[in-house]
């Protein structure tokens, strides 16, 4: 095989073919990505309600309550909506668990 590798036409026509075999690869790769894009794509774009936003109405309410249960003032950084399509059971078992590490234990009262 090292034979035929050392003669100069091989080595070029070989080097030659593997050039256009990565740029067909390549060029195949781009034009699914392209063609995945265009299909993918919407025509209209979605509301602010499909894209899971959430009214100015609905953060001020939040910021209030949390406002009202911390007896201080708060900054709504970021709310995100949590829907069934977002997880799975064990995904919402793991999210309760953690909230419930988070909770304040009460102190009996000495008397």
């Amino acid at each position: 095989m090292s034979r035929f590798l050392e003669q100069p036409v091989v080595l070029i026509a070989f080097l030659l073919l593997s050039l256009a075999v990565l740029l067909l690869v390549a060029a195949k790769t781009g034009l699914l990505g392209m063609l995945d894009r265009y299909l993918n794509r919407r025509q209209n774009g979605p509301t602010g309600r499909e894209r899971g936003e959430v009214s100015g109405e609905i953060v001020a309410v939040i910021a209030a309550a949390a406002s009202m249960m911390l007896d201080r003032p708060v900054h709504v950084r970021r709310i995100r909506m949590f829907t069934d399509e977002t997880g799975n059971a064990w995904t919402s078992v793991g999210r309760l668990n953690i909230m419930a590490s988070h909770t304040i234990a009460r102190r009996k009262s000495q008397r």
